[in-house]
C-alpha cells in the first residue's frame, strides 16, 4: 500500500465521520456533550486536509495530521484523536510504502497508546465504540488481503459495511476487470468478496469512459456490464442495485438508467457536452453560486494594462475592482478578463452597496467590448 492509498483510506474514514455529524451529536448528547458531532467533524476535516497536503512520508503525514488536530479546541476528543495519531506515527514506516503487517502494527500501537492515555474502554464514548474494537481486529488480522482486514474490523466493531462492487468495463481506472478471458477469475473474486463477514454487497456498477461522445464504445461497455450481471446472477450473486449512468448517460441513453443513476455535473445544472445542450431535454439551469470578496477598488489611468498577459488596455481612466479569486481556486485563467461584468447570466457578478466601479467585460478576441457600472460593497 502506498502513502497515497493510505492517505485515501484515512480521508475516506474522515468523510464518514463528517457524514455522521448529526448522529454523533444525538448519541453523545447523552454524555452531556451535545456538540460532540461538530467537534468530530472539525477533527475529521482537519485530518483530511492535513493528509491531502502532506508532502513527506507516512510518518510525516501522520505528524501533520496530529499537528492539525492539536490546533483545534474540542475538549476531550482532541487529545484522544491526537494520541491515536501519535501512536500510529510511532509504528509507521519512514518511507512511502506499507504492507498489511505494517498496517496492523500501526493500529495496534495506536490502540495501545490510546488505552494507556485515556483508560477508555468499549462503550465509554461513541468514538471508542468503533475505534477500539476496529483497531483490535486490524491488529489481530492474519490474512493478506485488505478486503478481509476491513471486514474483520467491521465485525469487531459490531458493524455491517454495505458495499457496491465496481466493474472496470472499459474505463481503465478502478474495479474488477471484465474483459474477454478475465470473466471467470472476476466471478470467483467477487464471490469471495461477498462471502466475507460483516460486508453486505448491495450493488454492482461501472463507469462510462465516453458517454458524451462515442456511442459505439459506450454500448460496448453497456453490453459488458449486462453480461457481468447475468453471469454473476447465474453464480448466485443477485444484488439489489445496478447502476452505470453518469450525467451524459442519464441524458443520452435511457437504457442505462436501471434502478439507480449517478448524475454529477448535471446536478449543478450544466450539460456534460454541447450535444446534450443543443437537444435541450431536459432543460438544465445552473444552480451553483461562486462568490469572492472584493479586496481592492481603485482608479487606474488611461492606457493602464491589466491582468496576466496584459489582457486589457484601458481606453480611458477607470475604477477597477480586484476580486480575491483566481486560477489557484479553480477559476480557469481563460475566463479571467473574458467575462467580468455586472448583471449578465454568464458573468461574474458584483453586488450592490456603496462603491462605484467599472468592471471590464472582454470578448474572446481580447478587445474591450463594453463597460458596466457596478456598486461594490466594502469587504464583499
Amino acid at each position: 500500500m502506498t502513502k497515497a492509498e493510505f492517505a485515501a483510506r484515512l480521508k475516506h474514514g474522515c468523510e464518514s465521520v463528517m457524514a455522521a455529524e448529526g448522529e454523533l451529536t444525538e448519541i453523545d448528547s447523552r454524555f452531556g456533550d451535545a456538540d460532540h458531532g461538530l467537534t468530530m467533524t472539525k477533527i475529521a476535516r482537519a485530518i483530511s486536509e492535513a493528509v491531502e497536503q502532506a508532502d513527506g512520508g507516512i510518518q510525516s503525514m501522520l505528524d501533520d495530521a496530529a499537528m492539525a488536530v492539536m490546533t483545534l479546541n474540542g475538549g476531550s476528543a482532541v487529545p484522544l484523536w491526537n494520541t491515536w495519531l501519535d501512536g500510529m506515527q510511532e509504528e509507521a514506516p519512514a518511507g512511502d510504502e506499507i504492507d498489511v503487517d505494517g498496517l496492523k502494527a500501526i493500529f495496534a500501537k495506536a490502540l495501545e497508546e490510546l488505552s494507556d492515555m485515556s483508560g477508555a474502554k468499549v462503550g465509554d464514548k461513541t468514538m471508542m465504540d468503533a475505534l477500539i474494537p476496529a483497531s483490535q481486529a486490524i491488529a489481530a488480522y492474519t490474512g493478506g488481503d485488505e478486503e478481509g482486514l476491513f471486514a474483520a474490523a467491521a465485525q469487531a466493531a459490531g458493524k455491517v459495511l454495505s458495499i457496491h462492487i465496481k466493474l472496470d468495463t472499459g474505463m481503465g481506472r478502478l474495479g474488477f476487470m471484465w474483459r474477454e478471458g478475465s470473466q471467470a477469475t472476476t466471478v470467483e473474486e467477487i464471490k469471495a468478496l461477498c462471502a466475507l463477514p460483516s460486508l453486505r454487497a448491495e450493488g454492482l456498477y461501472t463507469h462510462f469512459a465516453t458517454a458524451d461522445e462515442d456511442v459505439d464504445y459506450t454500448e460496448l461497455q453497456g453490453r459488458r456490464f449486462q453480461e457481468a450481471r447475468a453471469t454473476l446472477e447465474q453464480a448466485g450473486i443477485r444484488l439489489k442495485n445496478y447502476h452505470c449512468a453518469s450525467s451524459a448517460a442519464v441524458l443520452n441513453y435511457p437504457w442505462t438508467h436501471m434502478n439507480m443513476v449517478r448524475p454529477g455535473i448535471a446536478l449543478y445544472g450544466h450539460y456534460p457536452d454541447p450535444a446534450s445542450e443543443i437537444r435541450g431535454e431536459p432543460r438544465l439551469m445552473p444552480v451553483m453560486t461562486l462568490k469572492a470578496r472584493v479586496t481592492s477598488v481603485r482608479t487606474m489611468p488611461v492606457g493602464a494594462k491589466l491582468g496576466y498577459g496584459c489582457t486589457a488596455t484601458l481606453p480611458r481612466e477607470s475604477r477597477i475592482a480586484v476580486l480575491s479569486i483566481g486560477y489557484a481556486d479553480g477559476l480557469p485563467r481563460s475566463l479571467l478578463m473574458e467575462y467580468v461584468h455586472y448583471g449578465r447570466d454568464d458573468a461574474l457578478d458584483v453586488f450592490e452597496h456603496n462603491y462605484q466601479a467599472l468592471l471590464l467585460s472582454m470578448r474572446h478576441d481580447r478587445e474591450v467590448k463594453e463597460y458596466a457600472s457596478a456598486s461594490i460593497p466594502s469587504g464583499e
